[in-house]
């Protein structure tokens, strides 16, 4: 039986809220500013809040985001370069922002 379009509105709204939840999981802890201030001193909290919110708006629009914890900074070094051209961000803050909340993110600090 098709769904009418109350429900699809519904469900769409549903699937939204849900998505939204996970993501909010992912935003900058004070744990996660201590793990990236052992290479970055002068990292603030703003910065990676800055760097999670770029994070969403310019690489969402390409793929599914991936959890930061899935590569290690290393492997972040060697995908970033390719991602930031593709998505167009030319900014040196907006890519230092970027990886900064990234790398606050890892498993392991290499």
């Amino acid at each position: 039986m098709p769904l009418t379009s109350h429900y699809r509105i519904l469900l769409s709204a549903l699937l939204c809220i849900l998505a939204c939840s996970s993501l909010q999981k992912w935003q900058p802890l004070d744990t996660d500013l201590v793990n990236v201030q052992h290479h970055h001193p002068d990292i603030k909290i703003q910065d990676l809040k800055t760097g999670y919110k770029l994070y969403i708006e310019k690489c969402s629009g390409c793929h599914a985001l991936h959890h930061p914890s899935e590569y290690s900074i290393t492997q972040w070094d060697s995908i970033l370069p390719e991602m930031f051209s593709q998505a167009k961000i030319n900014n040196p803050n907006e890519k230092l922002f970027i990886k900064q909340y990234l790398y606050s993110k890892t498993k392991s600090q290499n």
